[in-house]
């Protein structure tokens, strides 16, 4: 997978996945399998997560950003 397939599943999973369990399950355990640490599995889901919201209205994301309780925003 290129760099830009990569990007766009990331993308994929930031639209469909539960802000109020952070970064899916799937992507928590990636790390045991291919030894990514779970600091750069959750900062590749934060950066993701930001770049989809920069292309919604704030008005329809930013309740979320209570349930996600980042601190970023």
């Amino acid at each position: 997978m290129g760099d830009e397939q990569v990007y766009e599943a990331l993308q994929y999973i930031a639209y469909t996945s539960d802000p109020v369990n952070g970064p899916p399950a799937i992507l928590m355990k990636a790390d045991e399998e291919v030894k990514v640490s779970r600091r750069l599995v959750a900062e590749l889901y934060r950066s993701c997560a930001t770049s989809t919201m920069s292309k919604i209205p704030p008005k329809l994301w930013a309740p979320l950003v209570l349930r996600w309780g980042e601190r970023i925003w």
